[in-house]
C-alpha cells in the first residue's frame, strides 16, 4: 500500500496565512487543512476592533462586551473547535473567490490583531488588578467619560469622587469651579478680596471634620457661584458668600441638636453671566460624587434660574434626575413643573400677581393725581427684559398679564436688553423716555439697576424731566439694603425673604458668627437680614425636615435610602424663616409640583433718602396689608 506524503506549497511565503496553502494532487494531504483557523482569525479581529473602537470613543458597553467575548473564545477554544471545524472550510472557499488585494490586506490584519492580543490581555490585566495605578492614565485619557456615562461596578475603585477643581474661560477671562471639601479645601476666588469666603468655607469644613468622625451622617452639595470677573465682580460671588453662609447655619443648628449629622460640600459654578460655559463640566463632576458617596442625598441651589435650568437639563441628560435638587431663589415659571426638583420661592407667576396688585391698587392712583390725569388716560410704563434670560422673560410676561388686569388703559413701552450690557440699558431708556414713560418695570437684576439709575439720571437731565419716575422689579433686584448709595428714583421690588424680628434667634445667631450685617431700618419694628441667607437656610432645612421625616417614619436612626428619602422630601412641611414651606411633589396630577404652597411675599421699597420702608405683605391667604402714605415717594 503506497503512504500519503505530507507537502506544503512551496510557493506559500513564510508563515502564510492558510489562504496562502494550496492543496496538491488528490493522493496529498497539506499538514493543515485549507482555512483553518479562519474563524478564530475573524472573531479575534471583530472583538478587539471592538474593543480599541469603544475604549477610545468612550463607548465602554462595547468594551466591555467585547472583552466578555475575547475571554470566551479563548478560554473555550476547545469548545469551539468542534464548530470551527466546518466554518473555517466555508470561509476559506469565500475569501478564495476574493481579489488578491483583498487577501492581502486579511492576510496582514491577521497578524496585526496577533500582535494586539497581548496589548489587549496586558490592558484589561492592569485595569483590574492595579486600579489606582490606572486611574492617573485613565483620567488624562479619557476625562472620566465612563465613570460619568455609565455606573460599571467594576470600575467602581477607578472612577474619581468629582472633587477637585479646574479653570474654564468665560468670555475673556477664566473662573476657577469645581467642588471642595475638608479635605480639598482651596478658595474659588483667587483675588485679595477673598477673606469672606475663606471665612465661611473655614466654618463648614471645621464642621464637617467633626460629622465625619461618627458613623452616620448625610452629605448635601451647595451649588452657587464663588468667582469674579471684570463683569460681574460683586453680585455673584455676594449671593454665593450668603447662599453659604445659611446652609452652614442649618448645617450647624441641626448637627448640635442631632446624633445623624449633616456634612456640606461645596460647588462653584462660577459668575451668572458665566454659566453658559461651566455648568456642563461642574454637573459632571456633580455626578461622578454621586455615584461615589454613599452618604451623598441631594443639592442645594443653584440661586438663579438660568443657572439652575441649565443644571437640571444636565443632570437630566447624563440619566441623573434622582438627585434632588432645591432652589433658594431660582424662581423662572418653566421651573413650575420639574420632577425631584423644589424651592423655597414662588414662581414669577405669583410674585408677578402681587406687585400687579400693589401697582394698580396703589400705585397707578398716586402717579394720576401727582400727573393730573383722568383715570382713563393712557398710562406709559417701559418695560425691559431680556428675551434670552428664563426669569427676566416669564417676569416680564407675568407682570404685564397681571398689570393690564388691574390697569386696561395701561400702554406697555416693550424694551429689550441684555443682561450686564449697560449700553442696551441706556439705548432702551432712551426710547422709553421719547415715548413718555413715566414708570419703569425692570425685569431683571440688582447688578443692572446701579447703571439704570445713573443713565435715567443723566437722560432725565438732558430733556428737562424733573418728575419721579419709580423703579419696580421682582425678587432679582433683592438686596434693597444695598441701594444706600441710589441717588435719584424710588425703587420697588418683590421679596420672599421677609423682613425678621431684630430679636429673633436667627439674626442673633447670624450676627455672632458673621458679624452685625443686617439692616434695621430707623423707626421700623424689623430688620432687614441679607434675603439669600435666609432663603439658603429654609433650603437646606427643607432637607434636613426630610431627612428628620425620614428618620420617623422608618424608625431607626440609620440614614435613609435614596428612594426613602426622596419620597419623604416631596412632601415636606414646615414653617420656615422666609414663610411656610409646604410642598406636593409626590402630586402627578400637579402643574407646581416644585413651588411651594401658598408662600406669602413682600413689597418693599427705598425712598430717595435712602431709607427702607415695607410697602405691603401678601400673605398666604391673599390678603393684603398696605403700610405707605405716599406710594409713589415710598414714604410710610
Amino acid at each position: 500500500m503506497s503512504k500519503k506524503l505530507s507537502t506544503t506549497n512551496t510557493n506559500a511565503p513564510a508563515n502564510a496565512d492558510p489562504l496562502y496553502i494550496q492543496t496538491g494532487a488528490e493522493d496529498v494531504v497539506p499538514d493543515k487543512l485549507a482555512g483553518d483557523g479562519w474563524t478564530l482569525n475573524i472573531l479575534w479581529a471583530i472583538t478587539i476592533s471592538i474593543f480599541i473602537i469603544s475604549f477610545f470613543t468612550s463607548a465602554y458597553q462595547y468594551t466591555w462586551s467585547s472583552v466578555a467575548a475575547f475571554l470566551a473564545i479563548e478560554g473555550f477554544k476547545r469548545v469551539w473547535d468542534g464548530i470551527f471545524k466546518y466554518t473555517d472550510p466555508l470561509l476559506y472557499r469565500l475569501f478564495s473567490h476574493l481579489p488578491n488585494f483583498v487577501q492581502r490586506i486579511w492576510h496582514w490584519l491577521t497578524r496585526f490583531y496577533t500582535l494586539a492580543t497581548p496589548f489587549v490581555i496586558i490592558t484589561l490585566v492592569f485595569m483590574l488588578l492595579t486600579p489606582k495605578e490606572f486611574s492617573s492614565f485613565f483620567t488624562y485619557f479619557y476625562p472620566n467619560q465612563l465613570c460619568i456615562e455609565h455606573q460599571v461596578d467594576v470600575l467602581a475603585s477607578i472612577c474619581p469622587n468629582g472633587v477637585g477643581t479646574s479653570q474654564i474661560q468665560a468670555g475673556t477671562e477664566q473662573v476657577t469651579v469645581g467642588i471642595i471639601d475638608e479635605n480639598h479645601a482651596s478658595p474659588f476666588d483667587q483675588s485679595n478680596g477673598n477673606t469672606s469666603e475663606k471665612q465661611v468655607e473655614s466654618l463648614i469644613f471645621q464642621e464637617n471634620k467633626q460629622v465625619v468622625t461618627n458613623k452616620q451622617y448625610m452629605t448635601l452639595m451647595v451649588a452657587t457661584m464663588l468667582s469674579r470677573t471684570l463683569d460681574d465682580s460683586e453680585l455673584s460671588i455676594s449671593v454665593g458668600l450668603k447662599d453659604l453662609s445659611g446652609a452652614y447655619l442649618a448645617q450647624k443648628d441641626y448637627n448640635a441638636k442631632h446624633k445623624l449629622k449633616v456634612r456640606l460640600v461645596i460647588v462653584n459654578i462660577g459668575t451668572r453671566l458665566a454659566v453658559d460655559q461651566t455648568v456642563e463640566q461642574v454637573m459632571k463632576q456633580v455626578v461622578l460624587y454621586a455615584r461615589k458617596d454613599p452618604t451623598f442625598r441631594g443639592m442645594i441651589g443653584p440661586p438663579f434660574s438660568r443657572s439652575t435650568q441649565l443644571a437640571l437639563g444636565q443632570l437630566a441628560a447624563l440619566h441623573q434626575s434622582n438627585i434632588p435638587v432645591v432652589s433658594p431663589s431660582a424662581t423662572s415659571d418653566l421651573l413650575s413643573n420639574t420632577p425631584g426638583f423644589y424651592r423655597v420661592v414662588s414662581s414669577d407667576k405669583v410674585q408677578s400677581k402681587y406687585m400687579g396688585q400693589f401697582f394698580g391698587r396703589h400705585m397707578v392712583p398716586a402717579y394720576q393725581a401727582k400727573m393730573h390725569l383722568k383715570s382713563d388716560a393712557p398710562l406709559n410704563i417701559a418695560v425691559f427684559s431680556d428675551s434670552t434670560d428664563p426669569y427676566s422673560t416669564s417676569l416680564n410676561r407675568d407682570f404685564l398679564e397681571q398689570a393690564q388686569v388691574q390697569v386696561p388703559n395701561l400702554h406697555p413701552i416693550l424694551e429689550q436688553y441684555v443682561v450686564g450690557r449697560i449700553d442696551t440699558i441706556t439705548q432702551g431708556l432712551q426710547d422709553a423716555l421719547d415715548q413718555g414713560a413715566g414708570m419703569i418695570y425692570f425685569s431683571g437684576y440688582q447688578a443692572d439697576l446701579k447703571p439704570l439709575e445713573n443713565a435715567l439720571h443723566e437722560l432725565k437731565i438732558r430733556k428737562g424731566i424733573t418728575q419721579t419716575i419709580p423703579i419696580l422689579g421682582g425678587d432679582g433686584l433683592y438686596e434693597m439694603n444695598g441701594y444706600m448709595d441710589n441717588e435719584y428714583e424710588t425703587v420697588f421690588a418683590t421679596v420672599y425673604a421677609s423682613p425678621i424680628d431684630p430679636n429673633s434667634p436667627f439674626k442673633k445667631e447670624f450676627d455672632q458668627v458673621f458679624g452685625q450685617t443686617a439692616d434695621v431700618p430707623s423707626g421700623q419694628p424689623y430688620a432687614l437680614l441679607a434675603p439669600h441667607a435666609i432663603l439658603s437656610y429654609d433650603a437646606t432645612n427643607t432637607f434636613l425636615h426630610a431627612l428628620d421625616k425620614s428618620l420617623s417614619i422608618n424608625n431607626n436612626s440609620n440614614l435613609p435610602s435614596v428612594s426613602d428619602f426622596n419620597s419623604a422630601l416631596q412632601n415636606v412641611t414646615f414653617e420656615g424663616i422666609s414663610g411656610l414651606i409646604s410642598f406636593e411633589g409626590g402630586n402627578a396630577n400637579s402643574f407646581q409640583r416644585s413651588d411651594p404652597l401658598n408662600k406669602g411675599a413682600y413689597v418693599m421699597c427705598v425712598d430717595q433718602n435712602h431709607h427702607t420702608h415695607t410697602a405691603a405683605s401678601y400673605g398666604p391667604d391673599q390678603s393684603e396689608h398696605y403700610f405707605l402714605k405716599d406710594a409713589l415717594q415710598c414714604l410710610s
